[in-house]
């Protein structure tokens, strides 16, 4: 049986590793497969690239377009797709060695909707940092898949659509969200859920992942997080209309969510400055769901939430001290 995948993959200023990206997965034993590759505007040498190695390799297929971000050119991806099976790459991430071949075996013995596997993660130098397989395979239906995510537990990343082969027949009415380049794709990672009967996880490791270390000092945060609070109240409104066992679930997640918002900007002063009334009507909003909905949490989220409501001039100086533990 025919394992047809599309490899969908945007490009925008990657010059530095598209090359390396592509290579891993020409490298692959499967061999049935397509790369679609999506140039958003890019103003370096991506393009260029890519094109040399299209030259050599019928399977690459390469498309440009005026820069939109990350979700406009997944879709445009998803658009121009033949293959039987969706799988997403980043530009500066890799493939494993046998990795596209194993996730299509599973996918092909299970008929599964959905197929994981897990991400090996490597420093700029190459050194791996973490890693965990042991090649056993996992089948799990719709709900428990929920509960998976909903928690964000266990071994396998069920956040993100990295290492992850989509049945397209579940994919055909799903894109990303436009205009949206924060939380975008565990959205899209949602709605497939809802979409899928079967779903097979793979303990090994198919996906390579280069982490680009940012210091929580100097690192950023800007409104656009905000989406991430959006897409978990468009998730507990979808749930609580079509899976409502799952409801608790999903007040979880919208109250985890909108704290990790809120305590993001919390580590920028000129951040809480910059925003601050959407913070205090995010402060608001969040103290709400927990008050009027039981919602079980950890004690250290206990702690967070009273120092939320009684101590929020000294929230600044909790979340550096428990940086700096945690790191």
């Amino acid at each position: 049986m025919s394992c047809k995948v599309s490899i969908i993959i945007p490009v925008y200023n990657a010059e530095k590793y598209i090359g390396r990206t592509i290579d891993s997965i020409l490298n692959q034993s499967e061999t049935d497969f397509e790369i679609i590759a999506v140039n958003d505007g890019s103003t370096d040498k991506s393009y260029n690239i890519m094109k040399k190695l299209a030259q050599k390799d019928k399977r690459i297929k390469i498309y440009t377009k005026t820069n939109e971000g990350v979700s406009a050119t997944r879709n445009y991806g998803i658009k121009k797709a033949t293959g039987k099976y969706l799988l997403f790459v980043d530009a500066d991430d890799m493939l494993t060695e046998n990795g596209l071949h194993n996730l299509c075996e599973i996918a092909k013995k299970y008929n599964a909707d959905i197929t994981i596997g897990n991400s090996k993660v490597i420093d700029l130098n190459g050194k791996t940092i973490k890693s965990h397989e042991n090649g056993k395979i996992y089948q799990q239906n719709r709900k428990e898949l929920l509960t998976t995510f909903f928690k964000d537990n266990g071994d396998f990343d069920c956040q993100s659509v990295w290492a992850k082969l989509f049945a397209r027949d579940i994919c055909n009415e799903l894109r990303f969200a436009d205009n949206q380049n924060s939380n975008e794709d565990r959205y899209y990672f949602f709605q497939a859920i809802c979409n899928s009967k079967k779903i097979v996880l793979l303990n090994r490791d198919v996906y390579i992942y280069e982490k680009h270390f940012n210091s929580l000092s100097t690192s950023k945060v800007d409104k656009r997080i905000f989406s991430n609070i959006k897409f978990a109240e468009q998730m507990s409104s979808y749930v609580k209309k079509y899976e409502p066992w799952a409801t608790d679930l999903s007040l979880y997640n919208l109250l985890v969510t909108s704290l990790m918002v809120y305590r993001n900007f919390y580590r920028d002063k000129q951040a809480i400055n910059k925003y601050h009334k959407e913070l205090v009507i995010l402060r608001k909003k969040i103290l709400k769901i927990y008050k009027d909905n039981y919602i079980k949490i950890g004690f250290m989220r206990k702690l967070e939430l009273f120092i939320v409501k009684y101590m929020k001039y000294i929230y600044y100086y909790f979340i550096r001290l428990v940086d700096i533990v945690r790191s």
